[in-house]
Parts: C-alpha cells; sequence; structure tokens
C-alpha cells in the first residue's frame, strides 16, 4: 500500500499504525504538498544512509513537513533505526557528514535525528519525548529503498562468477 508524491515513495501501513493520529494521518494523504527540492535532498540523502544502515523507516517532519518553511529552512528527518538504541552521537555525526553531501548537490540541508525503534515505542525513555511526539504528530513518513545485498550460498551468481574467474 505505497503512493507516491512529488517523487517521495508514501508508507501507508505506517501512518496507519500509530495510535492517536489515525484519521489526521489519513487526511494528511490526501492533502499532502512536499515540495520538489524537499522530495530531492530526502531522496538523496536516505539512499545514502540506507548503504551505511539498516534504516526500518524514515519520517521527514518539522516545517517542511507542514508546508510553512522558506527557502533557507533545514530539512528536518527521524531516521528510525531497528532495535535498542545505541550510541547516537557517532552516528549522528556521519549522518551529518552525509546531509552535508546532500546540501551540496541539492541546496537543501538535511537535519538528520536517528532514532531507534525502542525511542519511538517508548517516547518517555527519550530525552525529549514531546519531540517524538512531534514526529508522530506532524511528520510525513518517507518510504527508504534498501540495495540488493548479492547472496553468498553455494550456487549463488556470486559463488558462480568466483569459480569460473578464480583457479582451484
Amino acid at each position: 500500500m505505497r503512493r507516491r508524491a512529488n517523487g517521495i515513495c508514501l508508507d501507508r501501513r505506517f501512518s496507519l499504525s500509530l495510535p492517536s493520529t489515525k484519521w489526521l494521518r489519513t487526511e494528511r494523504f490526501v492533502n499532502l504538498h512536499v515540495d520538489a527540492e524537499t522530495a530531492r535532498a530526502a531522496e538523496v540523502f536516505l539512499q545514502r544512509v540506507a548503504g551505511r544502515y539498516a534504516v526500518s523507516r524514515a519520517i521527514l517532519f518539522g516545517s517542511r513537513a507542514r508546508d510553512t518553511h522558506d527557502p533557507e529552512s533545514d530539512a528536518d528527518i527521524a531516521v528510525i533505526l531497528p532495535g535498542q538504541h545505541s550510541k547516537r552521537i557517532p552516528i549522528a555525526l556521519e549522518m551529518a557528514g552525509i546531509a552535508f553531501d546532500v546540501l551540496l548537490e541539492t541546496g537543501v540541508l538535511i537535519e538528520a535525528l536517528p532514532l531507534w525503534e525502542d525511542e519511538m515505542q517508548h517516547p518517555e525513555s527519550f530525552s525529549n519525548p514531546a519531540l517524538i511526539e512531534n514526529i508522530r504528530r506532524d511528520g510525513i513518513p518517507l518510504c527508504v529503498r534498501r540495495r540488493a545485498v548479492a547472496s553468498r550460498e553455494p550456487g549463488s551468481f556470486v559463488t558462480k562468477v568466483r569459480q569460473r574467474m578464480l583457479p582451484p
């Protein structure tokens, strides 16, 4: 159940899974507006982040999600990682580096916020529970495209190529 709007893939299943905002989220899909530059920057950023991390989902929030931004506004993206929370600072710094590259390429600054599934399910465990509630209320779920990883099982394409290329 995915819809595309302005180049961003939206996951309706996620939006309906939020407990207190089911009606609101359904309405946002009807009236959704994300400008083209935000959509392009988010797509480039998420492709690069998904190449380094196992991203379970991503959510655009803040002024660009509410369509109240000005041309100099950043695009806030919550990057949800699977499992329990880990060390946030090294991951946030690496995502900031990726965001800087995206800024040079697209002209839109991405402000990435790494979060974990357990923090989304239990906002009280996060240092700023109101921020998670804001993300749930105003956020637009984004689709993360995962890269295909070659299988290394016997009989796979990679194994067959290695057998032909390398001497026994």
